[in-house]
């Protein structure tokens, strides 16, 4: 194993007061520097085939597949998955490359939140040169320089290609695009993993992932079989569009419902934030919902009592309302089927086991 300089463009805001302003008005400018990421370089022997995943339908436009079939590598404790585009597998001379040139594939591939616009930015010399500041003030640059080198750690090149850390696969369920059914498809655990228009990883997007998840259709390897007969009830027709092959059991059964328990109570934190008229009265009813709306932030919230408190209220008459409620009673149904206690003084421990597993 070694280590391969990875050139990359950190864009970041700079706050700065003008050199003729009067009033103390601020501005914000979005600067570039450069600067060495080293990612290690790691022999396929060292990074195993952990899972081989097939496409059993073709490629589908809503995916970010673009590859009939793909393998999922464990290394130093984790689940990688290759990196691909429209020209199939992300290989490392061309990642080299759109690093070089500043692509923004490059950066959202150490930290998927670094999203900036195409157009080239100045780096601090020459625009500072042009823009005479009076004064400096707060800048994000090295946050944004530690979530790269954080990102980083994540990321491999093996036998030629890019692979990122994403999660263990996780069965997906989405609603078609052109039938009254539901799409069943392999894709990564990390919901955090969000990919470019360019180059992610296979499977459906983020997006996707989420939503089918919020609406508990995220399913663990070896949950699935034991639901489908809960899912024929919900729809008439179950495409099954991936095949996967386990080489390493390095899953476990209750990856899905933990993803959909967490999707769930954010979603419905998002609809508070949002201010959505249903969600008002649901506010009132879920007390740890409304903790966590009070502190602002969703980090404070403890998805196994937000759910357990939605699971207690009766359905109702309000369609939106009433979906969420049959949804965490069925959630809650899968946590029990598998074991995981039902408990919310627990759930800081699976919570944490979940966080270290989609690392």
């Amino acid at each position: 194993m070694k280590d391969i300089i990875v050139r990359l463009d950190i864009n970041y805001e700079q706050y700065y007061e003008p050199s003729r302003s009067r009033n103390g008005r601020v501005l914000a400018i979005g600067l570039s520097y450069r600067s060495d990421l080293a990612v290690r370089e790691v022999d396929p022997q060292a990074a195993p085939v952990a899972y081989r995943v097939k496409g059993m339908t073709g490629l589908l436009p809503q995916c970010s597949e673009r590859v009939a079939e793909y393998e999922i590598r464990s290394f130093d404790g984790a689940l990688l998955w290759p990196l691909v585009g429209d020209q199939g597998f992300l290989s490392v001379s061309t990642f080299l490359d759109l690093a070089t040139a500043g692509h923004q594939t490059a950066r959202l591939t150490f930290d998927p939140d670094a999203w900036r616009p195409h157009r080239e930015l100045s780096t601090a010399d020459v625009y500072f040169e042009r823009h005479k500041p009076r004064k400096l003030l707060e800048t994000n640059q090295a946050e944004l320089w530690i979530r790269a080198v954080r990102g980083s750690r994540g990321v491999i090149f093996c036998g030629g290609f890019v692979y990122v850390e994403a999660g263990e696969p996780v069965w997906f369920a989405e609603e078609s695009g052109d039938i009254d059914g539901l799409d069943l498809r392999i894709g990564c655990a990390s919901l955090d993993r969000a990919g470019s228009i360019f180059h992610d990883v296979p499977g459906p997007h983020q997006g996707a992932r989420s939503g089918c998840a919020s609406q508990g259709w995220a399913f663990g390897l070896d949950e699935l079989e034991g639901e489908m007969c809960a899912l024929r009830l919900q729809t008439p027709v179950l495409q099954v569009h991936s095949d996967i092959k386990v080489l390493a059991t390095l899953h476990r059964a209750d990856t899905g419902v933990l993803l959909c328990e967490r999707e769930l109570a954010r979603s419905l934190w998002y609809s508070i934030r949002s201010r959505e008229s249903w969600s008002l009265a649901l506010q009132k009813s879920l007390p740890a919902l409304a903790r966590s709306h009070v502190r602002s932030s969703i980090e404070d919230l403890n998805y196994r009592e937000v759910v357990a408190q939605l699971a207690a209220l009766e359905a109702g008459d309000d369609t939106e309302s009433g979906g969420f409620i049959m949804t965490a009673r069925n959630i809650r149904k899968r946590l029990a089927s598998l074991g995981v206690s039902l408990h919310a003084e627990e759930d800081d421990d699976a919570l944490g086991e979940l966080a270290r597993r989609l690392r």
